[in-house]
């Protein structure tokens, strides 16, 4: 493994960042705090400003990144390691934030119904008990997940990352170090397209792994290489024109795949992702994804109290501080996802070391 290829692993971070930036863009500017009905459609046509166009680059990502240390090394025990840690990596940081929240109503900080933007009026009339936020995040957000009940409105996407994690996991313990491996990959794609196409991104972010752990991406760049920026290019332009009434899963799960892939085998647009800022974006993505919904109560709706009336000019800078105060937020929190991380690591490792020790004490015995 030479160290070219390890560096480009760090665009895994800035797609994180840069789809975790576009969330917050979209949430603000597009549904939280629209500026008017008109700049509204002009956003729309952006692709920057698509949030769900995000939510399916991330799915993509995180079947890639969940598959590709095995797809390198043929090591189970890489599976095993992130199959055992990968609740406590989404679970604790989910808790924090969800604790948060529930200070923010505790203090005062989160104006009462009738005091909010109309938007946010049917949202969480009271706040969460301790009981609610503990289930909430180690329990319902994963396997009950309600949107009428939701402490933190983005979290619909972890249910299904959890199961598309276990979903990858699994087919790489079982067809992994299979030689015609790849035919399996395809009937489960089309069979998770079937069954839901967002499980699909998952099973393509793995294939993704394999292609760039195989190295023919790179053998080949010279041919590649142009290609890849027009196929980014494209993406960019179609998410401009994805529908937003019935979602199009599949047309969804095409421009996000255009976009992912071109990205991991671009040399030019993944030397861009592993930049200063594409990498710091990575560092927050997790909290900034997790705490902007509960920001848009405690600050956002406060925020617009201030001015009555606002202007359009006032209003953009009202979201623009709203977008400050949330990056500013998230950095702040980027130690409670590293949290997340050692906690993953450190129960996955105790438990394989019983293990260990297990069948060591079975072996001598």
């Amino acid at each position: 493994m030479n160290s070219i290829r390890d560096s480009r692993l760090h665009f895994l971070d800035g797609l994180r960042g840069w789809g975790a930036l576009v969330v917050l863009l979209a949430h603000t500017f597009g549904e939280g705090f629209p500026i008017s009905d008109r700049v509204t459609l002009i956003l729309s046509r952006m692709g920057i400003f698509n949030a769900g166009l995000a939510v399916w680059v991330f799915f993509v990502v995180s079947g890639f990144s969940l598959s590709i240390g095995f797809c390198r090394r043929h090591d189970p025990t890489i599976l095993t390691g992130i199959s055992l840690g990968r609740y406590a990596r989404l679970a604790v940081p989910i808790l924090v934030v969800a604790l948060l929240l529930y200070l923010f109503f505790a203090l005062g900080l989160v104006p009462s119904v009738e005091h909010r933007l109309p938007i946010f009026q049917a949202f969480l009339p009271t706040g969460p008990t301790l009981l609610n936020v503990f289930r909430f995040s180690l329990f319902d957000v994963f396997f009950a997940y309600d949107p009428a009940k939701t402490l933190i409105g983005p979290l619909w996407t972890m249910s299904f990352e959890l199961w598309g994690s276990a979903l990858v996991i699994g087919t790489l313990f079982v067809a992994g170090r299979l030689d015609r491996r790849v035919y399996l990959y395809a009937v489960l794609g089309v069979v998770t397209f079937l069954v839901d196409p967002i499980y699909t991104a998952f099973i393509i972010g793995l294939v993704l792994a394999e292609v760039h752990a195989s190295g023919v991406m790179e053998r080949n760049h010279s041919l590649w290489g142009k290609a890849l920026l027009l196929i980014f290019g494209a993406g960019i332009l179609c998410a401009g024109f994805l529908p937003v009434i019935g979602n199009r899963p599949g047309a969804y799960l095409v421009v996000a795949v255009m976009l992912t892939a071109s990205s991991v085998f671009s040399r030019l647009i993944s030397n861009f992702l592993s930049g200063d800022l594409s990498r710091f974006l990575g560092r927050i993505s997790f909290p900034l994804y997790l705490i902007h919904g509960p920001l848009f109560l405690a600050y956002g709706n406060n925020a617009y109290r201030w001015i009555e009336d606002p202007t359009h000019v006032q209003k953009l800078l009202l979201n623009l501080s709203i977008v400050a105060i949330c990056i500013g937020c998230a950095t702040l929190l980027s130690s409670v996802d590293r949290l997340g991380i050692i906690a993953a690591k450190r129960f996955s490792g105790y438990i394989m070391s019983r293990r260990g020790q297990r069948l060591s004490g079975e072996t001598i015995s």
